[in-house]
């Protein structure tokens, strides 16, 4: 048997709940009539329906009427014949069934029907069978519509449309074991129906025993004993109906009602209060058939039929004691609040809306006896008449109603989503604005409601057959999918190892391997209690008593017969010559079986095998199926305790959901399907399900097929009960403490931590520790929105309560690092939090621990950068002369355009009077540090900052001018290229080369001036309005619904700068977009062409190939990765970034801003460098990284609520200034005596009030 991995995750065991559909089968205890097998041709019912109804009756019978069947075939066969006129009129003289067409060979084995009979014993024509026939095998490969016409005619029959009018009944309160169906009893006729509804002309009037076969039609009870049906589409119609007839229970009987009401429609909803009756909605033809519509504008008349099309209509129908009733149209009602305007003429102006379903057919609606409304849902709705006013048709009958030319627009919504909800007592619709996941738009759904949850299944959009199955939470205005129930067909890979070790009593549990012995005496080879070699130690290998022993394998006979072909049939020699008949190949030390477990709860059998015609052989083969690997997704490279291969350890599967083996579970559901009915069953809390349309297959969606399966939902039902370890709730486990799991059967392990998210969801944090001061305390829930845990794991649960570690972590929890290379045998090893240690024997020695403690990760290289370290170290010479160069700046801004000079006196910035509305993007850094020096100048009263006290040059009673200079454009601080950058004084800029060597460029980093700018225009912007607006990106961009992929977007770079001398395909950018286009998990592109690009005439078609459309940042959330890359500097976007709930990676970076050394990867964002991008991106969108990565997230965002804020900019500035002046006094220590307190530079000084 083929060994499979276990995966236990560290973050979710569980993901989603359950409920339970169960398939109802009725075949054997069907109970129609004679009658009803006759008029049908059919031997057991209901049998296939769409469009049929479902009500409840009496609590517990599930009532259904009409529908639409699969086509059937009938005889026919075109003849010929002759026609005479007698006085205008034309008549038949012959008809001699001579077959029109020449094909007609009905005789032929080709044409050969499958027929179907049914007994009759009491039928009320005396007949005593009843036949169908069926040509349906012709037809099964989908032909073509003229293929089939040409079946057709040679068989001679035709495809008609089988529409029914019977009462059917099936009680739920019977005998049933579990969520089974009825052990005796099924669908019950209660009224066989009559076809044409039984209709004759009586003195001159059409009178009808029963409603006519229809489907499409509403049906509700209008009291205890009587039920209702209106409408549908039917052939006694002409079209569409607009008859209601009742049907008595009590003795079983059709009576119409004479009642003007909705007028002809399908597709309608129609529920019950129990008293009253309301219909919303539904289609029919444009104004009908009118007989004064003439053929060249049929749809003219409007005075005597109503507007047709998609209809959006409220009516409701009451009976009075008389048990009469009338129909009455509800009208729009608008909701109005007070409005006055400015003038006294409209002081009690009000403004009023309407609000009201837009117009539908085929939604799903219920009615809520609780709140006393009704809900609808969904639906189809296009234009009408169709596809615009101006089409042949349209005329008059159109153009009264004021409609101009509609021309079709893509973005029109066919297919509906929207839930409504009318409240019966004020009269009013409400639409319910729901956030997060909803059900795509469908319409010919299905909705229940259960206590306080709406329940939707199936329909059909787009082409598509819906299966799933919906809750609206209505305490929570929310959605909730379904996608975990009760009954399961396993895979063949997801065995259930428990079972077969029960049954097999060959199958025993391993015991551990003896400890290793040493010696007892100093020899030439061993010193005193040294370790003994393997070939002395008893039980391992090698083994003179077990020469052939190979270890545990997975399965004993595909291991003995690989054996003998390698042994037998291919022949192995040793070095000297000799064949060799058969071995061991097993590394010495290998612990022999049954002492050979490395894991509790291992089983193991021993099998006996013959191998060749002399030799039988013993191998030991695994009971158990699964294989831990706790070290799955780590580095495995042998450093600092690692491990150099995975880690796998046997033990047994659960036959379970979430298991290796067990993940692609197949759930019992209805199959695809729309056009349903449904009924719930209050009493049993039990939704029924039947018929509906398909398709034909599962593997085939070209044809559809009609079925008559019978479904049912238990809502309160869980998985095995939840094993008994928890409590089920409409549908949900929630497990007992100790216990996790889709059905509760698995066991948490030391440190597991596990809670419920919103949606009823179970994560969990297994082998979990964290510590405070080296003290080891539980993990526990940090963030409930992102259901992200404290602490950090080091090793997975097996299900049964046992941690398996990664090395080099051991304990009952892998909290605990291990003794390096178990103490060389030289020591025992103190187990102890957080790290082991080695207790030496005399004479030997510990090392220093150098376990690698770090995020267990793609790695990559990364360089901790302080920019202050950077400034010092490059300024080498200390005797510069600064004034004069400030000063020609100063004095000079238009000849030095890309820099602007400051002035800092008494707490205020200062600016020539010329250039104060020229600062450009530094308008931004110089309003946040006005902002800084405000908030911060009364703080730095007792602050010292090198060689000065910042306070001294910038207080309120300073006559020192403080002179800062910024270079403000988008190139960084400094090239490599030493001929760009002429000036060697000190300035600041938004960012400085990282690896910049050199000793010339004096230059201090500032944060993006795009933080400061986003600042500025919310000046409010503070720690709670990041909490906001992570809630938000949390309901609009939820994780589950993200794209799994990672996204770039943004311009070439100028040709000029740190990449001006490198050709096209050198350009870390390009590189980037490249390697994006060859992995499916990378949407990377160029939206912008700039610098020697952006002449279209100059750029080379492969550039152009490398665009595709913008993406804004806030859509770039749609993605569950978002890459970030410099470009001619610092990436400006980097920190915005962060605020998002999408993960950043990081690529290696070639320049450096100040915020940058705030951050370490791997715990605000991922790194990662061009070559290594692709395998960085599949690390964390691989969903077993989601906790790992949503942990990132939420430390970015805790980064940017503390580090985004306008006050934290403001201060940010401040320190800049800070780093600056230190810079300053490195650069040219006497400056201050070169600015003397009476210098007054060139030109007026204003504050720097701009921005």
């Amino acid at each position: 048997m083929k060994a499979i991995r276990l995966f236990v995750s560290v973050t979710a065991f569980l993901s989603m709940p359950c409920q339970c559909w169960q398939q109802w089968n009725y075949s054997a205890f069907s109970f129609p009539s004679d009658d009803w097998k006759e008029t049908w041709s059919l031997p057991t019912g209901p049998g296939e329906r769409r469009g049929h109804t479902l009500i409840v009756y009496n609590q517990t019978k599930v009532i259904l009427f009409g529908g639409r069947g699969n086509d059937a075939h009938r005889h026919h066969v075109p003849s010929r014949y002759n026609v005479v006129e007698d006085r205008g009129l034309l008549s038949f003289s012959t008809y001699d069934d001579f077959p029109l067409s020449s094909i007609y060979n009905p005789n032929s084995d080709y044409c050969k029907p499958v027929q179907t009979c049914a007994p009759l014993t009491n039928a009320s024509s005396g007949n005593n069978e009843v036949c169908s026939y069926s040509w349906e095998h012709l037809l099964s490969h989908g032909p073509s519509l003229n293929e089939q016409t040409r079946i057709e005619e040679t068989c001679g029959f035709v495809s008609v449309g089988v529409y029914y009018n019977d009462v059917w009944s099936y009680d739920v309160d019977c005998l049933r074991y579990a969520d089974l169906d009825c052990a005796n009893d099924g669908w019950r006729i209660l009224h066989d129906g009559m076809t044409f509804g039984g209709c004759n002309d009586e003195k001159g009037e059409h009178v009808c025993q029963t409603p006519s076969e229809r489907y499409g039609h509403g049906a509700a009870m209008i009291d205890e004993t009587t039920m209702a049906i209106y409408g549908g589409y039917s052939l006694e119609c002409e079209d569409f109906c607009d008859d209601l007839w009742f049907f008595d229970f009590n003795n079983l009987t059709w009576t119409k009602q004479d009642s003007s009401g909705p007028g002809n429609r399908w597709k309608s909803s129609m529920v019950s209060t129990g008293a009253s009756i309301f219909i919303f909605g539904g289609h029919r033809l444009w104004h009908g058939f009118s007989s004064d519509n003439t053929v060249e504008n049929r749809w003219q008349s409007r005075e005597l039929l109503p507007k047709g099309g998609y209809l959006n209509d409220l009516w409701v129908y009451d009976k009075d004691q008389n048990h009469q009733g009338q129909w009455t149209r509800l009208e729009e009602k608008a909701s109005c609040v007070d409005a006055p305007g400015l003038t006294w003429e409209s002081r009690n102006d009000k403004r009023c809306e309407i609000h009201w379903p837009r117009v539908r057919s085929g939604h799903a609606a219920v009615y809520d006896s609780k709140r006393n409304g009704i809900w609808i849902h969904g639906g189809y709705s296009t234009y009408f008449p169709y596809p615009t006013s101006k089409d042949s048709g349209g005329a008059v009958g159109v153009n009264s109603l004021g409609r101009e030319h509609t021309p079709i627009y893509p973005t029109y919504e066919f297919f509906l989503d929207d839930l409504w909800f009318y409240d019966i007592a004020s009269g009013f619709w409400e639409k319910k604005r729901i956030f997060g996941r909803k059900p795509p738009k469908r319409t010919e759904h299905i909705i229940e409601l259960a206590g306080d949850i709406l329940i939707l299944h199936g329909g059909f959009a787009d082409n598509t057959q819906y299966k799933d199955t919906w809750h609206y939470i209505i305490a929570e205005n929310r959605w909730l999918e379904k996608v975990e129930f009760v009954h399961a067909h396993f895979p063949e890979t997801c065995t259930d190892d428990l079972g077969e070790i029960q049954s097999d009593p060959s199958c025993i549990e391993l015991a551990f391997p003896e400890d290793l012995r040493r010696s007892n005496e100093s020899t030439l080879a061993l010193k005193y209690q040294e370790i003994l070699p393997f070939s002395e130690q008893e039980g391992y290998t090698p083994d003179p008593e077990y020469p052939l022993y190979f270890g545990i394998v997975n399965d004993a006979e595909e291991f003995v017969q690989s054996l003998r072909e390698k042994y037998l049939e291919q022949e192995v020699y040793d070095k000297r010559g000799q064949r060799i008949w058969i071995e061991s190949t097993v590394p010495d030390g290998t612990p022999i079986a049954p002492r050979a477990a490395t894991s509790p709860r291992q089983y193991a059998r021993q099998r006996k095998i013959k191998y060749n015609e002399t030799t039988e052989l013993e191998v030991w083969e695994w009971c158990i199926t699964v294989k831990g690997e706790p070290t799955r997704d780590r580095t495995d490279d042998g450093l600092f305790g690692r491990s150099e291969h995975p880690v796998l350890i046997p033990q047994p599967r659960r036959q379970s959901p979430g298991w290796d083996g067990c993940i692609d579970i197949q759930w019992q559901t209805p199959s695809p399907r729309s056009d349903h009915s449904s009924a719930y069953v209050e009493k049993y809390n039990m939704l029924v399900v039947h018929g509906g349309i398909s398709y034909h297959s599962n593997n085939s969606s070209t044809t559809n097929l009609v079925l008559g399966d019978m479904w049912v939902l238990n809502v309160h039902n869980c998985a095995r009960n939840c094993s008994n370890n928890g409590v089920c709730t409409n549908g949900f486990c929630k497990c007992d403490p100790g216990f996790f799991g889709v059905d509760c059967s698995n066991f948490t392990c030391p440190g597991s931590v596990c809670e419920y998210d919103n949606n009823n969801a179970q994560h969990c944090s297994h082998c979990c520790f964290d510590a405070i001061n080296d003290r080891k305390v539980p993990c526990r829930l940090e963030d409930a929105e992102s259901m992200i845990f404290t602490g950090r794991t080091e090793g997975i649960c097996d299900g049964f309560g046992t941690c398996q570690c990664a090395p080099p972590f051991i304990g009952e929890d892998c909290s605990i690092l291990d003794c390096k290379y178990n103490c060389s045998f030289n020591g025992y090893c103190s187990v102890e939090f957080p790290a082991s240690r080695c207790m030496c024997k005399d004479g030997y020695t510990a090392p220093n621990p150098d376990h690698l403690l770090q995020p267990q990760s793609v790695q990559m290289e990364t360089k901790k950068y302080d920019a202050a370290d950077h400034v010092t170290k490059n300024i080498r010479d200390t005797t510069h002369n600064f004034a004069p160069q400030f000063l020609e700046i100063f004095n000079n801004p238009s000849a030095y355009s890309n820099f602007v000079a400051l002035l800092i006196k008494s707490g205020e910035v200062y600016c020539r009077n010329d250039q104060i509305n020229n600062l450009s993007r530094a308008r931004y850094y110089v309003q946040m540090l006005r902002e800084g020096l405000g908030q911060n100048i009364n703080n730095m009263q007792q602050k010292e900052y090198g060689r000065y006290s910042l306070l001294d040059q910038i207080s309120t009673n300073s006559s020192t001018f403080v002179p800062v200079l910024i270079k403000h454009d988008d190139s960084n601080g400094c090239y490599p290229a030493k001929q760009y950058d002429k000036y060697s004084f000190p300035r600041l800029a938004w960012s400085m080369p990282l690896h910049n060597d050199d000793n010339w460029c004096a230059v201090s980093g500032m944060p993006s001036y795009k933080a400061w700018r986003d600042a500025d225009k919310k000046a409010k912007r503070d720690e709670k309005y990041w909490a906001s607006t992570f809630r938000m990106n949390n309901v609009e961009y939820p994780w589950r619904d993200k794209l799994n992929m990672a996204v770039w977007r943004g311009a070439t770079t100028f040709n000029k700068g740190l990449y001006g001398h490198l050709d096209l395909h050198e350009i870390p950018r390009v590189k980037l977009v490249e390697e994006g286009r060859k992995s499916r998990f990378i949407d990377a592109a160029f939206h912008k062409l700039v610098g020697k690009y952006e002449d279209t005439t100059q750029t080379s078609s492969h550039v152009r190939e490398l665009m595709e459309d913008s993406i804004p940042l806030d859509e770039m959330m749609k993605y569950k990765a978002i890459i970030d890359i410099d470009g001619n500097t610092w990436s400006a976007r980097f920190n915005t970034l962060l605020c998002s709930n999408s993960v950043v990676i990081k690529i290696q970076p070639d320049f450096v801003e100040q915020s940058y050394k705030e951050l370490r990867p791997y715990v605000h964002y991922i790194p990662a460098s061009i070559s290594n991008v692709t395998e960085v991106v599949e690390y964390v969108l691989n969903v077993k990284h989601e906790h790992e990565m949503q942990q990132v997230v939420r430390r970015a965002n805790e980064w940017c609520k503390s580090s985004m804020t306008a006050d934290a900019l403001a201060s940010a500035a401040v320190k800049t200034l800070e780093n600056y002046l230190d810079m300053l006094y490195t650069y040219d220590s006497s400056w201050n005596d070169k600015l003397s307190n009476n210098f007054v530079p060139n030109g007026d000084l204003l504050p720097c009030n701009a921005g």
